[in-house]
């Protein structure tokens, strides 16, 4: 559930997170009314930042890393007081990733197993691979509401569209 337009007062809000895993998080709205108790709009958006995982590999020196960004605009209009309500929505989030998966040393899960040149730990939180799992995803979204009350009766039309586009190695 999102938060929709209010017909009637002017808001907005904004956070900001920070992490001590080198990440961070803000977001905000801001709602207006155009023409009140009739038309308005509200926009909302985020944008987090991280490293993910944080697990580095032993070989390949990029860092982890993990960043989100996210639209939304809403309006909502009820022109004719009640008998007719309108609702629209666009959101888009995309996200892209450079992630490493993670590995213990054999002797670390096994006693008496043989040590491997270089001790991995899952506290140590290292990759031995080399190469990186990246991942570039987008969704949009697209919906629309209109109701129309009449004789003590409501009429619904529901419209929604999804697109998605994934990317990943």
């Amino acid at each position: 559930y999102t938060r929709r337009p209010d017909l009637s007062r002017v808001g907005m809000n904004a956070n900001v997170t920070i992490n001590d895993q080198n990440g961070w998080n803000g977001n905000g709205a801001i709602n207006v009314p155009i023409l009140e108790d009739k038309f308005a709009v509200r926009l909302a958006g985020v944008v987090t930042q991280g490293r993910g995982s944080n697990v580095r590999d032993l070989v390949n020196t990029s860092q982890p890393r993990d960043r989100t960004e996210g639209i939304r605009a809403s309006a909502k209009a009820d022109p004719f007081d009640g008998l007719l309500e309108l609702d629209a929505t666009y959101q888009n989030v995309h996200r892209k990733t450079l992630q490493f998966d993670q590995a213990q040393s054999v002797n670390q899960l096994i006693s008496g197993a043989t040590a491997s040149p270089v001790t991995v730990t899952a506290r140590s939180r290292r990759g031995v691979v080399g190469l990186a799992r990246t991942n570039d995803q987008e969704f949009t979204t697209y919906d629309a509401q209109a109701k129309l009350h009449i004789a003590g009766q409501t009429l619904t039309y529901l419209y929604g569209k999804s697109e998605q586009h994934l990317q990943a190695f």
